[in-house]
């Protein structure tokens, strides 16, 4: 290995084969007086590590049509000094979509699968290069392509829409209400880089604003069973996801002891690995143990980053994170850096669009919100994988995803930000509290599959007339 530094005179290069020289490298990295006979240091400069600003807006899109590309900026408020940390990149730039080239076709609506969705929102006629997406409802399995693309000859990419295949047809799921009191266990899911500080704050102030709308709608009013609050941060290191407790190690807790959690987060990082799937993965093992299992409450995840995620945890991906969050019941928000607008001309921005692409409009520049209908939703970009890694994930377990710039803008912009937000989340955790899952199949009536952890696989075994064991959760002959 070789050493680079430099004094005020260019002292150069050095082999850093032995400690005296590796010590002599770092003390002219920091403008110290090396003196080579008793192999100190004297009046070395202190470290300053760099630090940036926050990101400004994206630019005007970079091409006059079909897909081009915006860039933002940050500033650079202290330069790193004797040896400091770098800076990091202050210039980033995302895809963006002007419109169809002339001579270029478009691709219609596929169509969605039968027990099945698409999970990528659209607008159709699609241009070239559009995603879309497919899934199918629990107990049935998709052939065929996952994901097709539009071609520049107007065509997808694969044959669409793909199949929902179940084993025991029909299947059918419907949702039967749950009795007596109900509440909510609700984690939240905190990027802790530094150009967040401002999202640790609002969380702060949005937790008791949550609780208030939450027993005004009934979940958590009883003091048996009362919504509780837990915090995973993540982005400070390369093991990066942590769990908060308590001073007397409560991992979980009530709102009036949220903020405990909330105030010791950190944001003096420069968040060089933010991967939000290693978060929720720490979060999913909370499940059935800190965090309650039981038909009554409610398990719901709020993810808040202003980046996509850093694939620091290469065992994670989008496929086997969602099916964990669908195994565990878990309804996913995000708060990211995802845009929305309206289809009207001008375009308005939207707050948030939820799982049914229905979008949350700041109404008049005041603290108050109104509804947008699907077919008037524009499903923007997003920050480099944003899209897919995050908005797309809390769409398909019939969360909402939200923007973060309309947040940080602040004042009314933001109080009908948290309205909007607060309202949605409520009304999400009452639908998941107050219905079950239900299956039913031909030779099956219908069961609650939380209370008697009805599965496919039992519905089978009842269709082929075998007998199944509740214990071993097994077909018998």
């Amino acid at each position: 290995r070789r050493c680079v530094c430099s004094d005020q005179n260019n002292a150069g290069v050095f082999e850093c084969r032995i400690d005296s020289e590796r010590e002599r490298c770092g003390c002219l990295a920091r403008e110290g007086d090396y003196n080579v006979f008793s192999n100190t240091c004297a009046n070395p400069k202190p470290a300053q590590n760099c630090i940036v600003g926050n990101w400004t807006e994206y630019g005007q899109c970079l091409a006059t049509c079909g897909y081009g590309f915006e860039v933002r900026t940050r500033p650079v408020l202290q330069e790193s000094v004797a040896g400091g940390t770098p800076c990091p990149n202050r210039r980033d730039a995302r895809s963006c979509f002007v419109a169809a080239c002339p001579g270029v076709g478009s691709c219609p609506n596929p169509g969605v699968p039968q027990f099945g969705r698409q999970t990528i929102v659209q607008t159709f006629p699609a241009s070239p290069g559009a995603e879309v997406d497919f899934a199918c409802s629990p107990g049935f399995t998709l052939v065929g392509s996952r994901t097709a693309q539009c071609t520049i000859e107007g065509r997808w990419s694969t044959a669409v829409p793909p199949t929902c295949l179940g084993e025991c047809t029909p299947l059918e799921v419907s949702f039967e209400s749950v009795q007596g009191d109900v509440a909510t266990d609700v984690v939240l899911i905190v990027d802790e880089s530094r150009s967040t500080e401002g999202e640790h704050r609002w969380l702060r102030s949005m937790v008791p604003d949550m609780e208030t709308e939450l027993k005004a709608r009934g979940v958590g009013t009883s003091e048996q069973l009362r919504n509780r609050f837990c915090v995973v941060g993540y982005g400070r290191q390369v093991t990066n996801a942590r769990v908060f407790q308590t001073r007397d190690r409560l991992g979980c807790v009530v709102a009036e002891r949220a903020d405990e959690l909330l105030s010791t987060l950190t944001a003096d990082n420069q968040g060089f690995k933010e991967d939000g799937y290693e978060a929720i993965d720490v979060a999913l093992r909370l499940v059935g143990n800190t965090i309650r299992v039981q038909g009554n409450v409610a398990i719901n995840f709020v993810l808040s980053s202003d980046e996509d995620r850093d694939g620091v945890f290469v065992t994670h991906n989008r496929v086997n994170i969602e099916e964990r969050l669908r195994e565990a019941k878990v309804t996913l928000n995000v708060v990211v850096d995802h845009r929305f607008t309206t289809l009207s001309n001008p375009p308005q921005s939207l707050l948030g669009v939820d799982s049914a692409t229905n979008g949350f409009l700041q109404t008049a520049g005041g603290c108050q919100f109104s509804t947008v209908p699907q077919n008037e939703v524009r499903i923007g970009s997003g920050y480099a994988g944003t899209r897919r890694q995050y908005s797309e994930l809390a769409w398909v377990t019939g969360g909402a995803a939200w923007d973060v710039n309309v947040l940080r803008r602040g004042g009314q912009a933001a109080c009908a930000f948290t309205k909007a937000f607060v309202n949605a989340k409520s009304q999400e955790i009452l639908r998941q509290a107050r219905q079950c899952q239900t299956c039913r199949c031909s030779a099956l009536a219908k069961k609650d599959c939380k209370t008697e952890a009805l599965t496919q696989e039992r519905c089978l075994c009842v269709t082929r007339g075998s007998t199944w064991d509740p214990n071993q959760k097994t077909c018998i002959n």
